[in-house]
């Protein structure tokens, strides 16, 4: 199929949201932020357990007098393990347009997006991404941030959850009943489905994309704990000198990406390793098959202060 990029305007946006005090807000300034780059429609995924009943009204009053504003409800499903997964796959479906940009409420996209219009679709190019400006609200926030755009600069391939589909090319790759069998990690189930495919390919440009208004999934504090717990599980094979290598490496990961949860998550792994988690993550084949598939089952739903939004 050689595909073609859309002509200018004819693309949508989709942006998922639950209806919460904080997502409100956010919407305040993510959802003109959408409307700003004149998009045919703009289509937002609600996740509707529970939403209030005036959100659809609250969304057209933020939308003023753009009138392609379309708010889909998605019920929870028990044939969907995360309910994120489940809206963004129905909003896909539901877009009147092949070219798709997706982003979150919590961020402000920036003018420059509007390029990967022109470029997703082309080629065999299923996916256009943009980087990030990172939340920062302190000195670690700040270390996290030049070690992202250190790593931006430094690598070819820097997927930031900010980008385009071609929506022929992403419902060829990505199958329904895979995306509705992870926990975690759409967006990398979405990079793993199509490079398997190998029809297509997943294009990254530098420039920052969005700013963002919160702190990522990757940080929230059950996250870095999760990732601590798949580290020390993975560390258990290996002789002592190569266990305090692993620690050593694990601890500066912690520390350029301020992931100071992570050791907590790696010393309670070594002190249970015979914990269901502990043996879900040494089977795990890499970390992101822990985040897709293990960690959030064991730990997202406990009692942790942590920041952050979305599902």
């Amino acid at each position: 199929m050689p595909g073609a990029s859309c002509a200018s305007g004819q693309f949508s946006v989709v942006m998922p949201m639950r209806d919460t005090p904080r997502e409100r807000e956010f919407a305040k300034k993510s959802l003109p932020s959408a409307i700003a780059l004149g998009p045919s429609e703009v289509v937002v995924g609600i996740d509707d357990s529970p939403t209030a009943g005036d959100l659809v009204q609250y969304l057209q009053h933020l939308a003023g007098e753009y009138t392609g504003l379309r708010v889909i409800r998605v019920p929870a499903s028990p044939e969907w393990e995360f309910q994120l997964a489940h809206v963004i796959w129905d909003c896909y479906r539901a877009c009147h347009n092949d070219a798709v940009l997706g982003f979150d409420v919590d961020t402000v996209l920036r003018p420059c997006v509007a390029k990967g219009a022109s470029l997703v679709g082309r080629d065999n190019v299923a996916v256009v991404s943009f980087t990030k400006r990172l939340l920062c609200r302190t000195v670690g926030d700040w270390i996290r941030y030049a070690s992202y755009r250190d790593r931006v600069r430094q690598e070819s391939y820097v997927f930031a959850g900010i980008y385009w589909v071609w929506r022929p090319y992403y419902f060829d790759s990505v199958d329904r009943l895979g995306l509705s069998r992870i926990v975690n990690g759409i967006d990398t189930y979405m990079t793993y489905a199509i490079q398997r495919d190998g029809r297509y390919s997943v294009t990254t440009l530098k420039e920052i994309g969005v700013d963002c208004m919160d702190y990522e999934n990757e940080f929230y504090t059950w996250r870095q704990f999760s990732d601590g717990v798949f580290w020390g599980a993975k560390s258990m094979s290996r002789s002592r000198v190569g266990r305090i290598i692993f620690m050593a490496r694990m601890l500066r990961q912690a520390f350029l990406w301020n992931k100071m949860w992570m050791w907590r998550g790696y010393r309670w792994s070594v002190r249970n390793p015979d914990s269901d988690a502990c043996r879900s993550a040494q089977k795990a084949a890499s970390a992101d098959d822990w985040s897709m598939y293990g960690g959030s089952r064991y730990f997202a739903n406990m009692d942790w202060n942590r920041h952050g939004t979305g599902f």
